[in-house]
């Protein structure tokens, strides 16, 4: 038997053997009874009371755990799985199957309901959405037109006159501007202008004499529409538009009838001493020495040398001597509050008054 299992074991070594050897030693093998494995011993009985667990009752256990036999394992044999036998299924009646057709047309139909509620409420939802939306855009379109309104409005009390007539375009610019001129035009602003200023000078001098007349003909309009407008303000309004410096109201002719606005000590200083004859003759002696030519240079010098001398004279006077220009200057504005002063300020209250 052992060289049967070494037949298993170790094929190699049966090499030489014949295939009838090989095959006679292979059954004996399957025939071989099984081995039988002896039981577990069982466990020791537990100690009774008042016993005490010496060495000599653990080998007395020992010997009786010995002495017994040992007890043959059966095979348990297997037990058939039983089939479950097949449930048979009751045949429904007309009534049941009626009744349970009607819950579920009826399920059914609740659930048609629900989507319909579902559809509905989400419309509503989304018509709400939608006139909250409108509302939203209709409170920023107010609330834009309030803050023009405001900002308007606070314009006007910056200048509280009309807007006058926007100034017509040069020759040039007529022609820049024109959309029928057949030219070429660039994508932006300044390839544009370059374009233009080359068409321009491409231009013959009586194109150029076409564009220029049109121009003076549109400045002779503007200027009758800025003398209405001149015309059309009244006192506070010319007051303030002259010291914005608006067209039509830079020359004297248009304030003749308006009183000065008074200025402060120092500009008081400074019309006295331009008004002193030998004060504009040391000037006209320091340009000449100079030796300036050009007209225009002559007169930025004079300007500057004006301010330069007179400051440094003012630096040089004292303070007693200057209290007699601040004295001047304050019963000056007195006198201006009194003759003109509240027609600003009853302009600027009607403009206050009509804010929103």
């Amino acid at each position: 038997m052992f060289s049967n299992r070494i037949l298993l074991m170790r094929p190699a070594l049966y090499a030489h053997t014949s295939p009838q050897i090989r095959a006679f030693g292979l059954a004996r093998i399957a025939l071989e009874p099984a081995r039988k494995t002896a039981p577990p011993p069982p466990p020791p009985l537990p100690p009774a009371k008042g016993r005490k667990t010496t060495a000599t009752t653990k080998a007395t256990d020992k010997i009786a755990a010995k002495a017994s036999p040992p007890t043959a394992t059966k095979k348990a044999a297997p037990v058939a799985a039983v089939a479950a036998a097949p449930a048979t299924r009751a045949r429904l009646t007309d009534k049941e199957r009626e009744a349970r057709d009607k819950l579920k047309e009826k399920e059914r139909l609740a659930k048609a309901k629900e989507k319909e509620r579902e559809k509905v409420r989400k419309a509503k939802e989304r018509e709400k959405e939608k006139d909250k939306k409108e509302k939203e855009k209709l409170r920023e379109a107010a609330k834009k037109e309030k803050e023009k309104v405001k900002a308007k409005a606070a314009k006007m009390m910056e200048k509280p006159y009309p807007p006058p007539p926007k100034a017509p375009r040069t020759g040039y610019l007529m022609f820049a501007t024109d959309p029928a001129v057949k030219r070429d035009r660039g994508e932006g602003i300044v390839e544009d202008s370059t374009l233009a200023s080359q068409a321009w000078k491409a231009l013959s001098e009586a194109e150029r004499e076409a564009y220029k007349k049109k121009s003076e003909q549109a400045r002779a309009a503007w200027k009758e529409e800025i003398a209405k407008w001149v015309s059309s303000l009244n006192l506070a309004q010319l007051e303030a538009a002259r010291a914005n410096r608006e067209p039509g109201t830079r020359d004297d002719s248009a304030m003749n009838t308006l009183p000065k606005r008074p200025g402060n000590r120092y500009a008081l200083f400074l019309a006295d001493m331009t008004s002193r004859e030998d004060f504009r003759n040391k000037i006209d002696a320091l340009v000449k020495k100079e030796g300036i030519t050009d007209d225009r240079d002559v007169a930025r010098k004079k300007i500057s040398l004006y301010g330069r001398t007179s400051a440094e004279i003012w630096k040089s006077m004292s303070e007693k001597e200057k209290e007699a220009y601040a004295t001047k200057a304050t019963e000056a504005k007195e006198q201006w509050d009194k003759d003109f002063g509240h027609l600003i300020e009853a302009q600027k209250e009607e403009i206050a008054a009509a804010l929103p």
